[in-house]
């Protein structure tokens, strides 16, 4: 009877025809891997292990390459929403329900100081709102009231 040192990585039991697997060279079964061919190479085989982790990794920048482009569309559906807007222009910000009063007015109107990363500074004639603003949180007026 023959001894085997050699351990399948997958099973952990002897090999008796042992295959190296391409990428991480531990020695497997037949049964335990598969053969890929690539474009331009001969056929290699891999353990189910290392064939796992491409497909993990494919996977991964495939879901990522997704989540782009739904942003871009997202953004573009924003944008063809919500009308640019520029330094200098009249907005209407709302006021809170909680912070305004029963007969109080619903909206304060603001001026664009600066547009940061599609981010906007705004402020009114006696000062700045800290809080920076995305588009959708106000809206742009015709009234040409600050300048």
């Amino acid at each position: 009877m023959n001894e085997h040192n050699s351990l399948c990585i997958i099973y952990q039991t002897p090999i008796d025809k042992e295959k190296n697997c391409s990428m991480c060279k531990g020695q497997i079964h037949g049964r335990c891997g598969i053969w890929k061919t690539s474009n331009d190479s001969e056929p290699e085989f891999q353990c189910f292990l290392c064939q796992r982790t491409c497909d993990i990794s494919i996977n991964c920048k495939n879901a990522k390459r997704g989540l782009e482009v739904q942003a871009d569309l997202v953004l573009a559906q924003s944008n063809k929403k919500f009308k640019p807007v520029i330094v200098g222009d009249n907005v209407l910000v709302r006021i809170p329900d909680v912070d305004c009063g029963k007969l109080a007015p619903r909206n304060v109107m603001v001026v664009v100081q600066a547009v940061d990363n599609g981010f906007y500074k705004l402020a009114t004639k006696s000062e700045v709102l800290q809080k920076l603003f995305c588009r959708k949180e106000f809206q742009l007026t015709d009234n040409k009231i600050f300048m």
